[in-house]
């Protein structure tokens, strides 16, 4: 049945083009953002991820995203001249999407498969 390879493919396909959604936005100074809005901060080739994040005239500052969003004394600021780019996403919404679409192609396939087998 070859009609089912072609949807596994495609399924399979459409689980990797989900993901945090990170897209780019030009950040006017002392705009306020949600504390846990995350955010993707592009120095050369190197990226981090922070929220909590205060951006400034001269400087962005925020938390890793890994460390809670109240911890002052993890704060970290970046000069806004050293930053590339920055975007806004979710990691763990595009994990669950990820995660679900990933399962539902799964079972969808176990199904093509069990209606495919001959039982006579």
């Amino acid at each position: 049945m070859p009609g089912w390879r072609s949807s596994t493919i495609a399924a399979l396909w459409l689980a990797t083009a989900c993901g945090a959604g990170w897209r780019r936005e030009e950040l006017s100074p002392e705009r306020q953002l949600p504390p846990r809005q995350q955010v993707q901060l592009w120095q050369g080739h190197q990226a981090r991820v922070l929220h909590a994040v205060v951006v400034g005239r001269d400087s962005v500052s925020g938390v890793p995203f890994h460390l809670p969003p109240e911890c002052d004394t993890c704060r970290v600021a970046v000069a806004r001249s050293t930053v590339d780019s920055m975007r806004f996403g979710n990691k763990e919404q595009g994990a669950l999407k990820s995660f679900g679409l990933g399962y539902v192609a799964l079972v969808l396939a176990a199904l093509v498969l069990y209606l495919s087998v001959d039982t006579d």
